[in-house]
């Protein structure tokens, strides 16, 4: 009767399947996050180390590669990655105004806002609260009414004096706001970039600091609509669609946010087709093919022939020596540049 052997993992095999697990759970969040946003070549190249690196590490037979593991996955990364990527590049039309995937493009596009003919502006006054996490605006608009703002709802008006809000100065804004501290102008400088990027109000009523004495009710000027693959102007109602990398309206204006796109073998057509690009190429190719050539000839004729001279000549170590001095010259007079950059009293480098 045949026996049927059972295998028992080892506690080694345990240990390892568990860190060989936690690395890929973390490298396919990774990969799956480069392929939402476009990174399609670095995602690939990151799946096909990922693959690589659970091969040698699960199965027993690839035991012995484990040893060059790590030193193959970053050969992979750094030096067969940065090949195909530039292949890659080259059938693109990456380039100034193209420098991101679509998503990308279109998430940069949609984050723009205007000001519509309807909306409102304010002048405002910064609150932050006791942790420093958060901020609410006071604002006023043109008829002197206060608005109490907070990120993600919707403004109320509050009379100074009543609830939260402490007594109003001389301008109507409230002196004191339970839980928060009023930030006076040179405090509200150093931060009115963040304060910028927050949205006060519930959408689509948002409003945002436009500049330090003004707030407005700003809303998206562009929105992707995914049935259309296009980015509508909510401002003038015009539609761009997607033509090689750029959003153009039929008019033939173009967004100047635009995404890398395959065009294809247009620019080696372009450049070999350019006769003032192709005679330059090959007067640099052949300069260069002649330029290693030579350099490796005569340094071994001169070499072979000096070898040749010194075999029976007297003193040929005291030669051979001398010969070997001006290596470490170079090095030497680095030391010295350096060693005059970090004195301490003339030197630039130094403090």
């Amino acid at each position: 009767m045949n026996k049927i052997a059972i295998v028992i993992p080892t506690r080694s095999y345990l240990i390892n399947l568990a860190i060989v697990g936690a690395i890929l759970i973390g490298a396919m969040w990774l990969i799956t996050s480069l392929f939402a946003q476009g990174l399609v070549p670095l995602g690939s190249a990151l799946s096909a180390i990922t693959v690589f690196i659970a091969l040698i590490y699960l199965r027993r037979k690839f035991t012995p590669l484990r040893w060059l593991g790590i030193g193959l996955a970053l050969a992979m990364l750094f030096t067969l990655y940065p090949l195909f990527y530039t292949l890659y590049i080259s059938v693109t039309n990456m380039g100034s105004g193209h420098l991101m995937a679509k998503q990308q493009a279109i998430n940069r596009l949609e984050s723009e806002l205007y000001l519509p003919e309807s909306g409102a502006t304010y002048s405002w006054t910064a609150f932050q609260s006791a942790d420093g996490a958060s901020y609410v605006l006071w604002l006023i608009d043109a008829d002197g009414t206060g608005y109490l703002a907070r990120p993600g709802s919707p403004l109320e008006a509050v009379t100074p004096g009543t609830g939260i809000v402490g007594a109003a100065d001389e301008n109507n804004i409230p002196l004191t706001l339970e839980g928060y501290e009023r930030l006076p102008l040179n405090r509200t400088v150093p931060i009115i970039t963040q304060l910028s990027a927050i949205d006060f109000g519930e959408a689509p009523n948002t409003v945002r600091v436009s500049s330090l004495r003004e707030a407005a009710a700003l809303q998206p000027k562009y929105r992707y609509d995914a049935a259309q693959d296009a980015i509508i102007d909510q401002e003038t109602g015009e539609i761009y669609r997607p033509v090689e990398g750029t959003f153009t309206s039929e008019s033939g204006e173009e967004l100047p946010i635009g995404y890398i796109d395959y065009i294809g073998a247009r620019h080696f057509q372009n450049f070999l087709g350019n006769e003032g690009f192709r005679e330059p190429l090959l007067a640099m190719l052949m300069w260069n093919i002649t330029f290693a050539f030579c350099s490796v000839f005569f340094s071994f004729c001169v070499g072979l022939i000096v070898t040749i001279l010194f075999e029976n000549l007297p003193g040929k170590r005291v030669i051979r020596a001398l010969l070997i001095i001006p290596w470490p010259i170079p090095v030497l007079i680095s030391i010295l540049i350096w060693r005059s950059m970090l004195n301490p009293d003339l030197g630039f480098v130094a403090p």
